[in-house]
């Protein structure tokens, strides 16, 4: 357990997903001894309806892809403008 904090706490990784429900993060940092970092995104993914792993796993790199751009998530039907200008 100790090992892990000291990882966690040396690290700043862009994105930190974990699967599950939401009070299992809530569970893993208080048994940590650690407060809850904003860049853990828990459960992990996108809303995308997925089902199965391979739909789960593209939900995530999904997010990934956001989190790394700075980008809130859009279909690009809403965006205004050309689909590579920022906002």
């Amino acid at each position: 357990m100790r090992r892990r904090r000291g990882r966690l706490s040396q690290t700043r990784p862009a994105y930190l997903g974990q699967l599950g429900p939401r009070a299992r993060k809530k569970q893993l940092f208080q048994e940590l001894g650690v407060a809850e970092p904003d860049r853990v995104y828990a459960p992990g993914g996108l809303d995308l309806g997925a089902e199965g792993p391979e739909q789960v796993a593209i939900s995530i790199l999904a997010e990934m892809l956001a989190v790394r751009a700075g980008r809130e998530p859009l279909h690009l039907r809403m965006k205004r403008g050309g689909i590579h200008e920022l906002r």
